[in-house]
């Protein structure tokens, strides 16, 4: 792991821009203290840096790239949603930017206090409550022949309805996950990851994850109450 006097050997050589976005990431500590004093440096702390970051995402978030992938999660085309000059991959992908961009008028203490309340709330699947509920990854994979396609999506739900899901994940890719050559030596990972998920416990703190849903949850609340 590299030292945070490291990050900023490496950090320095990107514009202010590019810094901002590399930290919109999930980022260790040590990463994130190299961004803020980089930024520092260039006079952009406090208000100055808060109204920064806002002007390079929400640019980000509502600019178009040349290729031929989604605009909001980079997954590549095959059959674009257009928005206001924009290409998205699925409808989910054109309203999730569109949520992101109101976001960004939410302070990140409001965010992080929203993110704790879903996550010591009900479970938005089972609707119980006691468990803890973040969001968690799965992964699936199916091969035939010359065919594999691996499914990555994440559950925003407690531990129980979470280990059920990944439980069913793994014994579509124990049993579909091998039948290719690909699937072969792909889906050890994808096995591997999934046990580890069962056994790895939850932080103490909502994670970067939950912090993104809590954000665009607040921002769909606030899009309700606005009058039509």
């Amino acid at each position: 792991m590299y030292t945070k006097d490291e990050f900023k050997q490496r950090f320095r050589a990107m514009d202010t821009e590019e810094l901002i976005l590399n930290a919109s990431r999930p980022l260790t500590d040590e990463a994130m203290e190299a961004t803020k004093e980089i930024l520092a440096e260039r006079g952009y702390t406090g208000d100055a840096a808060r109204e920064k970051t806002k002007e390079v995402i929400r640019a980000h978030l509502q600019g178009s790239g040349v290729t031929r992938n989604c605009d909001y999660c980079g997954a590549t085309l095959h059959g674009a949603v257009p928005a206001q000059g924009q290409k998205f991959c699925s409808h989910r992908c054109r309203t999730q930017s569109a949520l992101a961009v109101i976001a960004l008028d939410f302070a990140p203490e409001t965010i992080a206090e929203h993110a704790r309340q879903l996550r010591n709330g009900r479970c938005p699947r089972c609707q119980r409550q006691g468990e803890v509920v973040e969001v968690r990854s799965i992964r699936r994979m199916v091969s035939v022949v010359i065919l594999s396609v691996e499914d990555r999506y994440d559950l925003c739900c407690c531990r129980g309805c979470y280990e059920k899901e990944l439980r069913s994940a793994l014994i579509v890719s124990g049993l579909l996950g091998w039948w290719s050559f690909k699937g072969l030596f792909a889906n050890i990972g994808v096995v591997m990851d999934g046990l580890e998920s069962l056994r790895r416990r939850d932080a103490p703190d909502p994670s970067p994850a939950l912090i993104a849903h809590a954000s665009l949850d607040l921002a769909q609340k606030s899009l309700a109450q606005t009058p039509a």
